[in-house]
């Protein structure tokens, strides 16, 4: 984790074209920092069972998940709910749990997941976080302090990334998805002007914009302006990743 730069785990994360290669991927990071695992959800502020849950450990979290509704006692959850912005541990969230929340804490402890830290992830109109589980030791602790700033920015892309793709959930470390579909493509694809699409085309070939402009027969600032709009269209943090879901969406291929 140390010899890792934010955008070199961004670039790992872009280039994953499904949920289980985005989990794969960011499971190799965060085990890079010692973790064992994590479990993330985001859930509607307006009804709390719709919700995307998923994990690297679904056997391990889909037993609690089926045992009772933990997104209306657990107390990671409520801090969350709460408005938490700043990363906390998850046993001292569990100092203060409701008695229902107690069976899933000794559970855990059987498993040796009580260390590890949530993240949360929360925007307008959800709540989110993911937790990072590690075995318990004091240089592991010491070293997780130490890199908290660099992990949740991480987790908080990784987990956008994730509800972006709005994973089915058949798949294996998607434990729960009953957030309503989005319909992403069909809109996009009718916001999306033709000359955008083109100039993300030409991105995705790796021409600089002087050189999209001349193909074009336009000015490089129309085309960064083309660019930039094709991209806030497809919520997409950078370019690469507009050309990546600009490519799943089925505008062009790669």
């Amino acid at each position: 984790m140390h010899e890792l730069s934010f955008s070199d785990v961004v670039r790992n994360l872009e280039s994953r074209e499904n949920a289980a290669d985005l989990i794969s991927a960011y499971q190799g990071v965060i085990a890079s920092a010692g973790c064992v695992g994590f479990v993330a959800a985001d859930f509607s502020t307006e009804d709390r069972a719709r919700l995307l849950l998923y994990s690297s450990m679904p056997d391990v979290f889909s037993i609690t998940d089926a045992a009772s509704p933990w997104w209306s006692d657990d107390p990671a959850a409520a801090r969350l709910a709460a408005g938490e912005a700043l990363p906390f541990r998850i046993e001292d969230a569990y100092d203060e749990r409701l008695p229902s929340a107690s069976a899933r804490w000794e559970y855990f402890e059987t498993m040796n997941l009580t260390t590890g830290w949530v993240f949360p992830t929360s925007r307008p109109g959800s709540i989110g976080g993911v937790l990072t589980l590690y075995r318990r030791s004091e240089a592991m602790i010491s070293a997780m302090d130490e890199q908290l700033a660099l992990m949740h920015s991480i987790a908080i892309y990784f987990h956008s990334y994730m509800t972006a793709l709005n994973p089915s959930a058949d798949g294996h470390h998607i434990i729960r998805n009953t957030l309503i579909p989005a319909a992403r493509e069909g809109r996009r694809r009718s916001l999306l002007t033709p000359r955008e699409v083109d100039c993300l085309h030409h991105c995705s070939r790796g021409k600089t914009a002087v050189e999209i402009a001349t193909l074009e027969g336009i000015s490089v600032h129309t085309v960064r302006d083309h660019i930039r709009n094709a991209m806030m269209k497809l919520d997409a943090r950078t370019q690469a990743q507009g050309v990546s879901k600009a490519i799943r969406y089925g505008f062009f291929k790669a």
